[in-house]
């Protein structure tokens, strides 16, 4: 992830920065973006943690985007253990478990907090989107039941969207 400044204190995320599957995201305030597989454990655990692309503060949700260049049944799994992974450790960083000088500028109200998880498909097939956003939906529910309702005492996340890049130019995520 490649990260561009712009005006005010405004960044672009460039994913696949100079390729054909090149995608800009933003324009974000900075302090709103948490770019979270920079931000280490530290040792050999952060082998095994599976990140998303970045997570973004708006208001009192937690927005969490994964890109893709193309999108099939396998990356749904995968990208279900990357919103997990970079959730639950998030959540670790505001446990204070871990330290992490972003995550102070970047915490939020966890008692009233909202979710909201995009999967970002640069081709993606329009005549597969309605599927594959309920696929995605159907997964993170599967998967996140245990974690949210009984650990983190969290409902499920409601907002799931699988979206092509043009949609989310239109959804003003990506630039």
């Amino acid at each position: 992830m490649k990260i561009e400044n712009l005006q005010n204190g405004r960044i672009a995320l460039v994913e696949n920065a100079d390729t054909a599957s090149e995608m800009r995201f933003g324009d974000f305030d900075a302090s709103d973006v948490y770019i979270i597989e920079r931000h280490r454990f530290g040792g050999s655990r952060d082998q095994y943690v599976k990140t998303v692309e970045f997570i973004l503060k708006q208001d009192n949700e937690l927005v969490l985007l994964e890109a893709k260049s193309k999108t099939s049944r396998e990356y749904f799994a995968e990208t279900c253990d990357k919103m997990f992974d970079s959730l639950n450790k998030y959540f670790s960083f505001a446990a204070g478990r871990n330290s992490d000088e972003k995550y102070r500028e970047f915490a939020i109200d966890m008692s009233a907090v909202s979710f909201h998880f995009y999967l970002v498909v640069k081709r993606l097939d329009m005549a597969f989107a309605k599927q594959a956003n309920d696929t995605f939906a159907r997964a993170i529910k599967e998967r996140f039941s245990l974690s949210f309702i009984n650990i983190w005492q969290l409902s499920i996340p409601k907002n799931v969207t699988v979206m092509s890049y043009e949609s989310a130019k239109k959804a003003n995520i990506a630039i």
